[in-house]
């Protein structure tokens, strides 16, 4: 018996001068006009639909494309308008639940360094985001 339904999601970095409509949303990339990002999370059922509950994932930022390493900075300046961040491992990693329709907005700060967001959904799939980085 699977307790858990299958899920699909897509993972969609939208620059913040562009939040203003749906047509700013960049799949996966962070453009060079770059002034902090908004991380959207949208899970799926197994027929491509949005969720019509909450559901929950676990959330980090890594120095690593691979996303085998947890970064060193706090995840306390993460905000989201639509869901919980319920934070982790010393405040370094977050467990973040949608709104009903399976929908999380995250706004990340900038970060000296690149920094990958890191996403592993609760059926195993794990979601990498393009590089997170100030612009130069």
């Amino acid at each position: 018996m699977n307790l858990i339904p299958p899920l699909q999601a897509r993972l969609t970095l939208i620059p913040r001068a562009d939040r203003s409509g749906e047509s700013g949303v960049s799949e996966c990339s962070a453009l060079a006009s770059f002034t902090g990002t908004r991380a959207r999370l949208q899970l799926s059922d197994g027929g491509g639909r949005p969720l019509t509950w909450r559901a929950a994932a676990f959330a980090y930022l890594s120095p690593d494309p691979d996303g085998t390493t947890l970064a060193q900075e706090s995840r306390a300046s993460w905000s989201s308008p639509n869901g919980a961040i319920i934070p982790l491992a010393q405040d370094r990693a977050a467990l973040v639940i949608t709104d009903d329709t399976g929908r999380l907005d995250l706004d990340l700060p900038h970060t000296p360094q690149t920094r990958y967001l890191i996403v592993a959904l609760p059926t195993g799939p794990v979601l990498i985001s393009p590089p997170l980085h100030q612009p130069q």
